[in-house]
């Protein structure tokens, strides 16, 4: 059972892409390189979700909570389609009923 992760983040998410890479040195300095699998680059997404009210921050918190970090949900990134993230801790303030906010990182997983 995967769900989908249906809040939009605020403007100025943050992606970060990391590579995974084999890599062999020889003598004189040269290098070989070569993807390690098939899913070698990887996102990672910073998002903030502020002034939000009591209900949906509890609704967000709900869902990642129901995920345990560890099975996936869809997320589509802003302007991309759909693919399998994790999230394994987010951070709620809760201020008033119409004034709060939650932060989380969203991590790309390749799953079957």
């Amino acid at each position: 059972m995967s769900g989908t992760f249906v809040w939009i983040p605020d403007h100025g998410a943050e992606e970060d892409i990391s590579t995974s890479v084999l890599s062999a040195k020889f003598g004189d300095g040269y290098e070989q390189r070569a993807e390690d699998g098939i899913n070698s680059v990887r996102s990672r997404w910073n998002l903030v979700f502020s002034k939000r009210t009591l209900a949906d921050v509890n609704a967000m918190s709900a869902f990642l909570r129901l995920k345990k970090g560890a099975e996936p949900f869809d997320w589509a990134p802003p302007g991309e389609t759909a693919r399998k993230f994790k999230c394994v801790g987010w951070r709620r303030v809760l201020s008033t009923d119409t004034d709060c906010s939650l932060s989380c990182t969203l991590e790309e997983v390749f799953d079957l």
